[in-house]
């Protein structure tokens, strides 16, 4: 699976979820030369140079979409959802 097979709904605005690390940890990855959080929220066509999808938080402007990133089997992650969006939901498809 890739990032890109989790689906938010409509309404899933200003909600990020961060990937974790074994130890708890929210990970890590390089953007642009540098360490960012693996933190990420979901952009509309409207809002994003790079077309929908998730884009990291660190990338400000959604210039680099990472609908292609790997889902790892096992990869743990939060969903932070803002107080407006009470209703905000991610679908997950079955692996298999």
């Amino acid at each position: 699976m890739t990032l890109g097979d989790l689906v938010p709904s409509e309404d899933f605005v200003s909600s990020t979820i961060s990937f974790m690390t074994s130890g708890g940890a929210t990970a890590k990855v390089t953007f642009k030369g540098e360490q960012v959080y693996a933190s990420y929220t979901y952009w509309t066509e409207d809002d994003a140079e790079d077309g929908a999808g998730w884009y990291l938080e660190a990338d400000e402007n959604a210039t680099v979409n990472q609908n292609a990133v790997q889902l790892p089997a096992g990869a743990g992650f939060l969903v932070f959802r803002d107080a407006g969006e009470s209703g905000a939901t991610i679908t997950i498809p079955s692996a298999l």
